[in-house]
């Protein structure tokens, strides 16, 4: 799956520093498959939205749920189950933020990186009130405490067992609950075989120095398919699902955000930091996480769309 446009606007990140397409191609001619390219267009993407948000029942990650549900949309049209890749990365160590010792070793969450935190748009007094700031401090605590850990085991191979308990129970049950969500709502089964619970088990249990013992990330798994794949495809860095770099869909993003704090009939708006929100939204570019500032502010923006949708208020 890719977006129309992709070969013009694409923009390489730390997540995702190259196109998907080129190598699915690969891959498929190596293989043998038949191989089908789905290219959504901006304004079908945009267009989902109201579907992907249904399907949630929730605030959506915007363009990345709603290309989701497209996708499986056309899978089911040809088939009835399918499988994905999802926990690959939290198995092995696939993301970037694994192997950046700056990050690994700050005392939270990883996958934050260096993105800003989008809870800082928020007023005062409602930060104030919320506290997320130790909100996320005891969730961190919460986690660490319950990491099953190896007697014996010391420095980063200890570090890494956190870190990845972590990214198993954080990322991986939001992007599991987004395949479930947009896949059931067409009707397709999407099964998740690296959620294996005894592939899951087994490499739980192998230190992190023989899981990068070729100095990449997921050293075990491109030395498990080594035979099975084109080079190009085994060696390429990891890529993240695709977003969406068009122009025009990041100016939306940004203006509609920027409306927010002076809308009354935003349900979210009053919540906001208007200065704080500008500063976001002019300041903000590209980070390990995020593709760009319309991607880190996606969320604020679908919030305030759940709100809106399900007629709900903040008093």
């Amino acid at each position: 799956m890719g977006f129309v446009g992709d070969e013009r606007d694409f923009r390489p990140t730390a997540l995702r520093p190259e196109r998907d397409a080129p190598y699915a191609r690969l891959a498929a001619g190596h293989l043998g498959t038949d191989h089908v390219e789905v290219a959504l267009d901006p304004t079908e993407v945009a267009g989902a939205r109201h579907a992907a948000l249904h399907a949630r029942d929730l605030p959506t990650r915007g363009h990345f749920d709603a290309s989701m549900h497209l996708l499986f949309r056309r899978l089911r049209a040809s088939s009835t189950v399918a499988l994905s890749g999802e926990a690959a990365d939290e198995v092995f160590g696939g993301y970037p933020w694994f192997h950046d010792p700056q990050v690994v070793w700050r005392d939270r969450f990883p996958w934050l990186g260096d993105a800003p935190r989008l809870a800082d748009c928020l007023a005062p007094d409602v930060r104030a009130e919320l506290r997320p700031r130790e909100a996320e401090q005891d969730r961190y605590a919460t986690l660490r405490a319950r990491v099953p850990r190896l007697p014996g085991e010391r420095g980063l191979d200890a570090r890494m067992r956190e870190v990845l308990f972590f990214s198993l129970h954080g990322p991986l049950a939001g992007l599991l609950d987004r395949k479930d969500r947009m896949s059931m709502v067409v009707g397709l089964e999407v099964r998740v075989p690296y959620c294996d619970h005894v592939l899951l088990e087994y490499v739980w249990n192998v230190p992190w120095h023989m899981k990068v013992c070729d100095g990449r990330e997921k050293s075990l798994l491109r030395m498990a398919a080594a035979d099975l794949l084109p080079p190009e495809v085994l060696t390429r860095p990891k890529t993240a699902y695709p977003a969406l770099h068009d122009p025009a869909h990041e100016a939306a993003v940004r203006d509609a955000v920027l409306a927010l704090p002076g809308d009354p009939g935003s349900p979210l708006g009053g919540l906001l930091d208007a200065a704080r929100v500008r500063e976001f939204a002019e300041g903000a570019g590209p980070t390990m996480t995020h593709a760009g500032t319309a991607h880190l502010l996606l969320p604020l923006l679908e919030v305030d769309r759940w709100l809106r949708e399900y007629g709900l208020e903040i008093g």
